[in-house]
């Protein structure tokens, strides 16, 4: 296997199915529903969708979203390689129906899908291992359109810049999606940074497995603290009420200026795809394996 068979394996596997850890949460909050609720058989109707997609080699969403890649590289490795070897898994992937080709031009009024259908937004960090690792995150648009940042301290929320705050414009942000963004769904957090970094930073907390501890004492408390609140909000699977209206809060922290205070939301509906390509050993000889 080459590294375009690779990447073609993993965008595959994202695309059909879900982690074990996101598939053992929508389980446990279906049964934390109450029985004949609208709230079970809308997460029953889920969980049977995943296996018809997993059996059938289907897509989990007809909407597949916008691909995400966080490429972790070893010197031997360069990014016009990597990058070749990605578009021309993403054009295959295309063509066989596991994404959608649509991207389109920003700048033409009704431009026709299929433009750009090798696009991706690659995230990239060269590091001293000698693995090559591709975490692959596929974000449709209704997910992203509910994520938004918000500058502490915010007077109309009553937000100040301290944890407090924090809570609250999290809080402030899934209400906001409502059934938007069809939930139960998953809550990246970036706090700190500057614009651009906490987004990113966000967005990297959803690659995290829904059952992991924060190593974070404060963070860790908060994560499990807001994702209660969040789940009284009574807003429930695809908006239709409920106790399950996010499966994981998840918060990342990194330095930020005394004047600025950023905290940035990447939503993420509840077919959180993400997939992982590990590659080991030489162009002529390369060990690859995909896992979700």
């Amino acid at each position: 296997m080459n590294l375009v068979d690779g990447f073609s394996e993993l965008i595959r596997t994202a695309v059909t199915r879900l982690p074990a850890d996101v598939v053992r949460a929508l389980r446990e909050r279906h049964d934390a529903e109450a029985s004949g609720s609208r709230s079970r058989s809308i997460l029953s109707l889920l969980l049977e969708n995943l296996e018809v997609a997993s059996t059938e080699g289907l897509p989990v969403c007809h909407q597949t979203g916008l691909p995400y890649f966080f490429i972790n590289y070893p010197t031997n490795f360069t990014q016009l390689e990597i990058e070749r070897a990605v578009q021309q898994a993403l054009r295959a992937a295309v063509k066989r129906g596991l994404l959608q080709s649509s991207v389109v031009d920003p700048l033409e009024a009704g431009a026709a899908e299929g433009a750009g259908d090798g696009f991706a937004i690659l995230r990239w960090r060269q590091w001293t291992r000698k693995q090559l690792k591709i975490d692959l995150l596929l974000r449709d648009g209704g997910s992203a359109n509910m994520s938004g940042q918000y500058a502490l301290p915010d007077r109309q929320l009553k937000a100040g810049a301290d944890l407090r705050g924090v809570a609250r414009v999290i809080l402030d942000s899934v209400r906001r999606a409502g059934g938007g963004g069809c939930p139960p769904g998953i809550v990246g957090v970036g706090i700190g940074g500057d614009r651009c970094a906490s987004l990113e930073l966000a967005e990297m907390q959803l690659l995290r497995r829904l059952d992991d501890q924060n190593p974070n004492p404060r963070l860790a408390h908060l994560e499990q603290e807001i994702a209660d609140l969040c789940n009284r909000l009574g807003i429930g699977p695809m908006g239709f009420g409920g106790q399950t209206t996010v499966l994981s809060v998840k918060i990342g922290a990194m330095p930020r200026l005394r004047t600025s205070f950023f905290v940035s939301i990447a939503y993420n509906c509840w077919a959180l795809r993400r997939a992982t390509l590990a590659a080991t050993g030489t162009r002529s000889r390369l060990k690859l394996r995909v896992t979700s």
